[in-house]
């Protein structure tokens, strides 16, 4: 709720006030009355409104000089004028002051409901912005106004949960400390360290457990998995980066490939819930094949310790340790000398956009194994310069599509994993590394040439339904908004 100072010296023109944004203004509610201008700013510090409605005519201190004072100790208030017909042109001398919106007697309730209904907006942006540089601060452990704090953030007491679709953030990616990007009432939305995760910080009523679910919920019927973790006990939000730090620590000690997953943590806890165990004993036998060059029985060996991996549920990091040790002893022959430099990007690509065990065992088989693959005899031709040229070339006249790595496949008739190596092979970087920094060079070129495009369709011309992620990855890209990026381009 945003907070809202009424002043009037006519108690009855006063309580009219209050009954008419109390009713007719969502979003809105009275924290203080004054009978004129002086009261006002007396209470402005205690009351901490986001807004102030005024009558102009007011012994003591009239509206003028409120504005005039309001405009020098607090310009970030905005102030709601009302004035008589006749006090219309007097009224307009406060216009240098910054006053938001001048509102005529008699007071008509649908104008002022219409008028609140704009600041609204205006508020809620603003608001949205406050978040983000508090939210950055407090991640920095930098020191945060206790007012600014509270305005951004006035619940007493906050719940938190953190929900990820697949597999965890990637090994080789900057990690960014979440951002605010929609709200609700109190609640709010955040992005978290990618496109794959989301923050959800709540007021301490909100049932946590049930939006956890409701969430998952979203994804059951498609190919993704999700796991989420949520604060057990609610927390002031000065706490959100420990918390944050133990549900992203909690997540990804937990994580298992193709698994959805709903559990709590206790944040003040320390204590890890990693399930390693020793894993040197399970390489023998596939070790042996390798040196004695059986393929097939190497990789009928694999697909036992997939399957016993698969039905011990072991947490994506545990698997991502035991992948990478099978891509070492496969290295180290000459079948896959080419993975000695590539295999832990590709591994880590793999994670992101893999949804089930039976698809990392394929992928694998396909990187460690590709003599012995169904499609082995076509690598050659399906891994030219040609055929990634072709692909590259569907990617960049389709970029307003849906783009994966299994979309690709089943246009072009090869496996995710060979399109990855392409990428990796011809692009120096991942599919999804050139696919972000492509669709942000041709967003930059669309503002660049039409700078009144609306940052929502510039999404969608470039492959973004959500404009708030499409604008977070602008702002990494570029250093600044799309808005401002359009302004700047072409000042």
């Amino acid at each position: 709720m945003f907070r809202v100072v009424a002043v009037d010296d006519e108690p009855s023109a006063l309580s009219f006030l209050c009954q008419i944004v109390e009713k007719r203004c969502p979003g809105f509610e009275i924290v203080g009355r004054a009978s004129n201008g002086r009261e006002c700013l007396d209470m402005l510090a205690e009351a901490r409104p986001d807004a102030v409605l005024s009558d102009i005519k007011m012994p003591v201190m009239d509206g003028i000089a409120l504005a005039k004072a309001m405009h020098e100790a607090h310009p970030e208030i905005p102030l709601l004028m009302i004035s008589g017909y006749q006090e219309f042109e007097y009224a307009r001398s406060a216009l240098k002051y910054g006053v938001y919106d001048y509102l005529l007697k008699p007071l008509v309730p649908s104008q002022l409901a219409e008028v609140f209904s704009r600041l609204r907006g205006e508020l809620e942006q603003r608001r949205l912005e406050r978040r983000n540089r508090v939210l950055k601060r407090l991640y920095a452990r930098e020191t945060v106004d206790a007012g600014e704090l509270e305005w951004c953030f006035p619940e007493k007491l906050y719940n938190c949960a953190l929900v990820r679709r697949n597999g965890l953030p990637k090994r080789f990616a900057r990690g960014v400390a979440p951002e605010a990007y929609e709200a609700v009432g109190d609640s709010i939305s955040m992005f978290g360290r990618d496109e794959m995760e989301r923050v959800y910080l709540c007021p301490s009523g909100t049932d946590i457990v049930k939006l956890s679910e409701d969430i998952i919920r979203q994804q059951e019927g498609g190919r993704d998995y999700c796991t989420a973790v949520y604060a057990a006990a609610p927390f002031p939000i000065e706490m959100l980066p420990n918390v944050m730090r133990r549900l992203c620590r909690a997540l990804e000690e937990t994580t298992v490939l193709g698994i959805t997953q709903l559990f709590s943590i206790d944040w003040t806890d320390n204590t890890s819930r990693s399930r390693e165990g020793e894993e040197g004993e399970d390489f023998k036998t596939f070790e042996h094949y390798l040196k004695t060059g059986d393929a097939p029985r190497a990789r009928r060996e694999f697909e036992r310790l997939m399957r016993e991996w698969e039905a011990a549920r072991i947490p994506q990091l545990a698997l991502e340790r035991r992948l990478r040790y099978v891509l070492f002893l496969c290295s180290r022959m000459d079948s896959a000398r080419h993975l000695k430099d590539v295999g832990e990007h590709l591994l880590d690509d793999a994670f992101y956009h893999i949804v089930s065990m039976a698809e990392m065992r394929d992928y694998m088989e396909e990187l460690i194994f590709p003599e012995a693959s169904p499609d082995g005899n076509d690598a050659p031709r399906m891994d030219s310069p040609e055929q990634f040229e072709r692909i590259r070339g569907y990617v960049l006249a389709n970029l307003a599509e849906p783009l994966s790595l299994e979309s690709l496949g089943r246009r072009f008739g090869i496996s995710q994993s060979y399109i990855s190596k392409m990428f990796r092979k011809y692009e120096d970087r991942s599919f999804n590394t050139f696919l972000t920094e492509t669709r942000m060079e041709r967003a930059c070129a669309i503002l660049r040439a039409q700078p009144e495009t609306l940052v929502k369709d510039a999404a969608l011309m470039v492959g973004y339904a959500d404009p708030f992620y499409f604008s977070r990855c602008f702002r990494a890209y570029t250093g600044m908004s799309p808005r401002d990026y359009a302004q700047t381009g072409n000042s």
